[in-house]
């Protein structure tokens, strides 16, 4: 899923970029440049030879959009609401599922059906919610058979490529008056999926190519042929124009504007009780912040495993939870869906079987906005700590309320640099006094100090900024 970390930035919050100079944009330059560099660095496995390199720049020539279809508000609306959706799906089945990717291609060739309008209604759909409840129940889908289970996703991508409720989430964004498109709609939903499961680096260029149109629609000075210019400099197939760090500096510097611009049109607010939080304002905390590493099952001492795995089943028993599911990203988290299960209670069992834990090793648990609790296994070692005394309120939604707490590192950036740097491509656990919070897939280096966290209710907030 790494492919498409760098292709598509924050799709539906628009600001108007000034241009740079005539003769190259240096923003648009400097997203192709660093987009691509994040490609060379990983293990795709794509990228093994010249032609590998060359066939990665033909799909992305081929396939970028045309100036009608960036001109057309419909289509990039309705498209961009099918990247997001796109980028859910496949998000959820990486996480309960170690067969992802095919499940992925069998729900494209359902969405697919969409686009082709060789969907038979109401033939394909009859009876087609009561067949969608098996992808929910991870005993009765193994219980299928390979091409059963191709079927339900191939219905499930029906479905969703139909989407009933397209106008509403077209409002939610902003749609002004755009009329739903299922069509578009499900372009975006196949490209975004196909640029995380290519088989071949001119497939990876050619769904990056398509999905330009997401920057076009972020960045309305955004250029395509100066984006390119910057893939081919960090495939070393010219010279670089821009520095390294004036690249850094010209992104930071864009979303930096787009996010003052947001908050400039729009001041949100919620309420919890008789206090009001600002989108924007800034509380006074008492945090220490420590983060850790997840445990590595490839490096750990005899017996650890075992150690884990008793304490999941103690927690099984003690609140009658029928099923766990293991993260694809780490062998020491798995997540349970116990909504009545009592937070407290929970800690105070984590607390007990920590107690029998190998020295150096600490259980964390934690509760995500969907309101699944994650249970996992940390290494004390190589941990970054730092003292927060102050956080920024970021109002996402106001409605159902998202938040989020952003704050800076401001006396270790560096330290937390070389954390996140060691820590690429593996799951960690942020704790703030000693309650985990989170536990994020570090992407890559982090240089600027900076760290968020989400709170998916005002009770949380409020819980988070009084630990």
């Amino acid at each position: 899923m790494k492919y498409s970390r760098l292709i598509i930035f924050y799709a539906f919050c628009l600001i108007f970029m000034p241009a740079a100079s005539v003769q190259l944009d240096s923003l648009s330059y400097s997203l192709g440049y660093m987009a691509s560099a994040e490609l060379l660095s990983g293990d795709t496995g794509l990228f093994t030879s010249d032609a590998d390199i060359k066939g990665y720049i033909s799909g992305l020539e081929e396939n970028v959009p045309s100036g009608s279809v960036v001109d057309d508000s419909c289509y990039i609306k309705n498209y961009s609401i099918g990247v997001m959706q796109g980028g859910y799906i496949v998000n959820r089945l990486a996480q309960t599922s170690v067969e992802w990717e095919t499940a992925a291609r069998c729900i494209v060739w359902g969405v697919r059906k969409v686009v082709d309008k060789s969907v038979s209604l109401p033939a394909d759909t009859i009876g087609l919610m009561k067949r969608l409840t098996v992808l929910a129940d991870s005993k009765a889908l193994q219980m299928l058979s390979a091409d059963d289970k191709c079927d339900r996703y191939i219905e499930y991508g029906i479905f969703t490529g139909l989407h009933p409720e397209l106008q509403q989430l077209i409002d939610e964004n902003g749609g002004s008056g755009i009329k739903a498109d299922n069509i578009h709609f499900a372009r975006g939903i196949i490209d975004i999926i196909e640029s995380m499961i290519p088989s071949s680096a001119y497939d990876l260029g050619r769904s990056t190519g398509k999905l330009l149109i997401i920057n076009s629609l972020v960045f309305p000075s955004f250029t395509i042929d100066d984006y390119i210019k910057g893939v081919k400099a960090a495939l070393r197939l010219t010279e670089p124009l821009l520095s390294q760090q004036d690249m850094e500096s010209v992104v930071e510097m864009a979303f930096g504007k787009r996010e003052a611009a947001n908050n400039d049109r729009e001041e949100k607010k919620i309420k919890s009780g008789n206090k009001e939080y600002v989108s924007g304002d800034a509380c006074k905390v008492k945090w220490r912040v420590t983060v850790k590493p997840v445990a590595d099952p490839s490096d750990c001492p005899m017996g650890l495993k075992n150690d884990y795995d008793r304490a999941i089943e103690q927690v099984m028993d003690r609140f009658g939870i029928k099923e766990m599911i293991q993260f694809r990203f780490s062998g020491f988290m798995k997540f349970f869906r116990e909504p009545a299960v009592e937070r407290g209670e929970l800690m105070k069992l984590i607390k007990s079987l920590n107690k029998k834990m190998k020295q150096g090793y600490k259980l964390f648990c934690f509760r995500s906005l969907s309101g699944e609790w994650t249970i996992g296994l940390a290494s004390e070692k190589d941990g970054f700590d730092a003292q927060v005394g102050e956080v920024v309120v970021d109002i996402y939604n106001e409605s159902q309320p998202v938040v989020g707490l952003s704050f800076v590192f401001s006396c270790k950036v560096e330290q937390w640099a070389e954390f996140t740097k060691s820590n690429v491509g593996r799951v960690v656990v942020m704790e703030i006094n000693d309650d985990a919070v989170m536990a994020p897939l570090i992407n890559s280096e982090i240089t600027s100090g900076a760290c968020s966290i989400t709170a998916s209710s005002v009770e949380e907030l409020e819980r988070l900024l009084n630990l």
